[in-house]
């Protein structure tokens, strides 16, 4: 059976996600575990990004979590970028 989610994105018209990425922020004296969720409407022209705390992550998210994460640094790191 499945579960329902603990996190609900909403969507405004034809707006999209596109990207789930998830991300270790540190501070001074803290850590925090989010997942950045970036969504688009091309008909707009229009982008947002919404973000997922860790007591709204379902149990999946936060199994995928440092894999994806690590992929995504990986997937950065492939891409050679020039500053104009």
């Amino acid at each position: 059976m499945k579960h329902p989610p603990q996190c609900q994105i909403d969507l405004k018209g034809s707006e999209r996600i596109v990207a789930v990425i998830p991300e270790t922020i540190t501070g001074a004296g803290y850590r925090n575990f989010i997942i950045r969720v970036h969504i688009v409407d091309y008909t707009k022209q229009t982008w947002r990004e919404e973000c997922i705390q860790p007591d709204e992550q379902t149990p999946m998210m936060i199994a995928l979590f440092k894999p994806l994460e690590q992929a995504h640094e990986v997937m950065l790191g492939e891409i050679e970028t020039v500053k104009e």
